[in-house]
Parts: C-alpha cells; sequence; structure tokens
C-alpha cells in the first residue's frame, strides 16, 4: 500500500488509466447496480467492496481507501450501497467529497422512495439512462471547470448586471402566477435567482447540482464520451497521428532536398528561448520580466526597512519539487459543437430538492428548463403538481411565453459587461501573481478569473492550477492551514482561515484536528464547529499561483493584500 501523501514516490503502472470512474455496488451480493464504464477489472471489485462494509461497520466509518501505485481506490459507505471512485490524479479527499457529490445526485435526480427500493433490493431498474447523463457531465466539469474543482458556484459578474437581470426575472414571476421561482445560468454561472413567497431559498448545494443537470440535459453525451477516452485509446490515437506526422515529415525533408535547402540545427541561445516558451505563453517578454524582478526588490527592501517579523510556513518550503505538467490536455470539450449537435431545447422533469432551512430533506418539485442560447439557460422552479403525459407540451408552451419575455427584455435592458475579475487588473499591483481562486466556504461561492483553455498558455496555467489545488489538499489533509512550495518556475500558495462577524481573523492551531471531522458531513462546517469557532463564521480558502521569482515572504504579504482587494472590490456592499 502507497501512502498518497508521499509526493515523491515512484509511480507505477495506472491499472485502470487517467480516468476518473465512479461504481455503485449492492452490498450484499457485490453485483454492481450502476458503473461509468465496462470492464472485468471493475466487475471484480465486488468482493473488495462487501469486506468492506464489515470495517465500516467494525469502526463506524463512512470512507476507506487503498492505493495500488498511484491509481487510488475510495470506498464510500450509505446504508446497503457502496460507492468506488477511482483515479490517480486526484486526491483522496477530493475523491471522497466528489463520491458525497455522486451519492447526493441520485437522491436528487430518484428521490428517498426510489432510493429507498435501491437500498433495499440493489436494482436501479431503468434509471441507468437517468443518472448517466450527470456523472458523465460531473466528471467532465470536474477536469476542466474551476468552480467545480473546488465545489462551490462561481460568481462573475457586476452587480449591476445582477441587479438588471433580477429585476427581469421578477417580471417573469410576476407575468405567470404558476411560477415560483426563476434562476438563470450563463454556462455553470448564476446570474440572477427571484422566487415568491411561497416556496423556499434553495440549498446552495443543490444549486451546484442543478449546474451539473443542466450540462447533462443540453451537452450531447456520447461526444462527452467520446472526449472522455480510456488511456488505451488515447496512446493508439497518439500513436495514429505520430505516424502520420513521420511521414509528412518526410514528404517535406524530400521536397527540401530537391530546393537544396540547407537546414541547421538550432543554437544553444535559439535552445534557450525555447526554454523561455511557458514565460511567451503567459504574455511576459523579457522586458517585463526584469521589470517584475525590479519591482520584487523593491518590494523586499521596503519590507526590510519595516520589523522582521517570523512567518510559520507549513511543510518543508526549502525544497524544490518537481512537476510534470505533460502534454496539453486533450480532453477540454469543444462547447460549440456540442451545442450544434443537440437540438433539445426545454424540458419538463421532476427533481428532489433541498432548501437553505431544511438541509436533509428532499422535497419533489417541477422542473422546467429552456436553453436561451449557446451558453445561456433559465430554469422554473414550482413545488410538485401532477401533469399527465398528455398535458405536458401544453404546459411547455406556457412556459415558453413567460421565457420570450425574459428574451425581449434582456434585449432591451441589458449591456452585459466583462467578466467582474480579470487577472490583468490585479497584474499591476500584485507582480509575479499568475492566477488566484478565493472560495467563500459560508456562503459556497468562488471568486476567480476565467481561464481561456483555448490557448497554450490557458491550458498551461488550468494544468498548474489543478496541480496546486491537489498539493494544498495533501497538506490541508496533513493538518496544516497554510501552504507556500516551490515548484520548478512557480511558485504555489495556499491559506485557509476563519473570521468572526466583524472580519477579524480566528487564530488557528498549528495543526488542524482533522481526527474527529465526519466526512459525510460539510468538511468546514465540521472543521470549524471542531475548533470551537460554531457554524457561521466566515470560512476562506485562498490559492495563488506566482512565477517562481517571487520569494516566499512577498508571496505571503501578497496574499493577505489580494484578499483585502477582492473583498473591497466584489465582495463588499
Amino acid at each position: 500500500m502507497q501512502d498518497p501523501n508521499n509526493e515523491n514516490q515512484e509511480e507505477s503502472e495506472q491499472l485502470f488509466g487517467n480516468e476518473l470512474q465512479f461504481l455503485v455496488l449492492y452490498s450484499r451480493t457485490g453485483n454492481p447496480i450502476y458503473f461509468t464504464k465496462q470492464d472485468n477489472q471493475i466487475i471484480n471489485l465486488g468482493p473488495i467492496a462487501t469486506s468492506q462494509e464489515l470495517f465500516f461497520h467494525m469502526y463506524q466509518q463512512k470512507f476507506a481507501y487503498v492505493c495500488c501505485g498511484s491509481t487510488k481506490f475510495v470506498f464510500y459507505n450509505y446504508s446497503t450501497l457502496n460507492f468506488i471512485a477511482i483515479g490517480s490524479k486526484e486526491t483522496v479527499h477530493l475523491l471522497k467529497r466528489l463520491l458525497i457529490t455522486v451519492k447526493n445526485l441520485f437522491f436528487f435526480r430518484f428521490g428517498l422512495d426510489v432510493m429507498k427500493k435501491v437500498l433495499l433490493d440493489g436494482v436501479l431498474s431503468n434509471g441507468q439512462s437517468l443518472i448517466s447523463p450527470l456523472l458523465d457531465n460531473l466528471i467532465r466539469l470536474s477536469k476542466t471547470n474551476q468552480s467545480f474543482l473546488v465545489q462551490a458556484n462561481c460568481f462573475e459578474f457586476h452587480k449591476n448586471v445582477i441587479s438588471q437581470v433580477e429585476e427581469i426575472l421578477q417580471d417573469v414571476l410576476d407575468s405567470n402566477e404558476e411560477i415560483e421561482m426563476v434562476i438563470v445560468f450563463q454556462d455553470t454561472k448564476l446570474i440572477g435567482y427571484v422566487h415568491t413567497e411561497n416556496i423556499e431559498i434553495l440549498n446552495s448545494k443543490d444549486i451546484f447540482l442543478l449546474i451539473v443537470y443542466l450540462q447533462s440535459l443540453f451537452y450531447n453525451s456520447s461526444d462527452i464520451k467520446k472526449r472522455n477516452k480510456s488511456s488505451d485509446q488515447e496512446e493508439e490515437l497518439k500513436e495514429e497521428k505520430n505516424e502520420k506526422e513521420i511521414e509528412k515529415e518526410k514528404e517535406r525533408e524530400k521536397e527540401k532536398k530537391k530546393d537544396e535547402e540547407i537546414i541547421n540545427l538550432p543554437s544553444q541561445k535559439e535552445d534557450e528561448i525555447l526554454k523561455e516558451e511557458n514565460v511567451v505563453n503567459l504574455n511576459i517578454t523579457k522586458s517585463e520580466k526584469n521589470d517584475l524582478k525590479k519591482k520584487i526588490n523593491n518590494r523586499i527592501a521596503k519590507n526590510e526597512k519595516k520589523s522582521s517579523k517570523k512567518e510559520e510556513k507549513c511543510g518543508d518550503f526549502g525544497s524544490e519539487e518537481k512537476i510534470e505538467v505533460g502534454d496539453i490536455n486533450e480532453e477540454i470539450d469543444n462547447e460549440n459543437e456540442l451545442q450544434k449537435n443537440n437540438k433539445i431545447k426545454d424540458f419538463l422533469e421532476i427533481l428532489f430538492l433541498r432548501t437553505k432551512k431544511k438541509k436533509k430533506d428532499r422535497e419533489k418539485y417541477l422542473i422546467y428548463s429552456n436553453k436561451i442560447n449557446k451558453d445561456t439557460f433559465i430554469l422554473f422552479i414550482n413545488k410538485f403538481k401532477e401533469v399527465l403525459p398528455e398535458n405536458i407540451e401544453n404546459e411547455k408552451k406556457k412556459l415558453r411565453k413567460s421565457v420570450e419575455i425574459f428574451e425581449t427584455e434582456k434585449k432591451s435592458k441589458i449591456s452585459f459587461l466583462p467578466p467582474l475579475i480579470s487577472i490583468v487588473s490585479f497584474e499591476q499591483k500584485f507582480p509575479g501573481l499568475v492566477h488566484f481562486i478565493l472560495v467563500d466556504r459560508l456562503n459556497n461561492k468562488i471568486y476567480s478569473p476565467s481561464i481561456d483553455q483555448g490557448t497554450k498558455g490557458g491550458k498551461l496555467i488550468k494544468d498548474l492550477v489543478w496541480d496546486l489545488f491537489s498539493k494544498s489538499q495533501n497538506y490541508l489533509m496533513k493538518g496544516c492551514s497554510s501552504m507556500v512550495l516551490k515548484v520548478n518556475e512557480w511558485c504555489y500558495s495556499y491559506n485557509l482561515w476563519f473570521e468572526d462577524e466583524n472580519q477579524n481573523v480566528i487564530p488557528l492551531p498549528k495543526k488542524l484536528p482533522l481526527d474527529e471531522i465526519d466526512d459525510n458531513k460539510d468538511f468546514y462546517e465540521s472543521l470549524s464547529v471542531k475548533l470551537g469557532l460554531g457554524k457561521k463564521v466566515h470560512c476562506w480558502e485562498l490559492f495563488t499561483l506566482y512565477l517562481g521569482i517571487v520569494p516566499y515572504e512577498i508571496c505571503i504579504e501578497f496574499n493577505w493584500e489580494l484578499y483585502k482587494d477582492i473583498y473591497n472590490r466584489v465582495i463588499e456592499d
């Protein structure tokens, strides 16, 4: 067995490839109820899952995990079901959180009555076709979307835009007495949300599940599966590409010989320029880099004049750690192509949601969802009422009229502004800053610049941010509330802290008490209670990526100033 916290251990061959997979097993017999990929190896895990149940009951634990090389198998027991996640790049902690989301998706889609039968009989009947698109999209978004990486709702619009949208949504709500709640999303970002007094505010984590649901409706699942290929298929594709490239190269060489062109190998200086390609991808020239060093040196000089304060660092920050960014991730979905292949525009279905007040109890709701344009979705949510199959189309027609009201007023009233947070607006004040994610765990929101994954620089940043998150979670699970780590040409930084209602930072112990935290409950809420702070204190996480030339002390200083800047700009009313 291998220690997942040991970053330097040698990686053995992966058993299941790089894909993140989910599997549900009926614990009494070990027969699979649902799995995302047909594989004899997965079916053979049945006996292992049933044996894990014995340990769950003996030690009153919900989770167990096994590591085989770099592949991690995380088992989550819920009543008579065992949920299993298999992954190699993800941390055990992240796989645990994802499994809880998977379990919630089952109850969100089928409700308590159906799930009771599944728990009793171990049969999902025809539910595979309903749950598969949800899990496929959850896996896809977990690999490509920042809000799904940290599992919080993205907040990326100016307050005046939100107020304009909600004003229009209120008109839509007033136009139809049958509608009790209206929500609008742009891609995976919540724009506006209004409701009547007859219906309670939804639990923020179920809004997160609604995003997964919307993505599963309006994205072509077959195309997603094509992009989530097994490692073997990916290798075959790479080999085919390589063979074609070799043939093309041979043809080029023949043409060059005919034209008697002399080909010189690149000089050492050119090699050095090529090595600096990563910096070029981030739009930083040599002169800008020199200017950056001057700014940082000035900052250091100012700090030396101040009284020196010892900063506590968690982990070994003296040694450098190597990262392999590898080939650019080819699994990023081409959203435009998926949109073109899907002609369905609206759905009327039953879902089971929790409210803000009743976090545990799910109620039945009638959900109408409509795709307004390529990346904007509107939801009408009502408490459940019976709609006969023959009346579904008539019900949709009524609701489409309300959608038309939104579309008409949107064109005349709303002028969408640029994203709320742009990394460019922070670069001057914080030289060397490449990217950041600020997470408000109390309100389940994230504040972060978007990453353009269509460019080489954007794809590189995406890979680095996912690696930063993975390493920070490893340190968090060791009981560390902060981390500063040099990784090749980059500097990773992470901070977790709590604030009281007056925005005063609450001191934390050097090592966080994680031993008795219930993994099945909200991690940050449980940690807050364990620390004796209660459930209502503010919990923040800040993930920052800097250029490696930025010293540790400056990273730590920048982090606090960056948080204050974000708070003053976009959070404070």
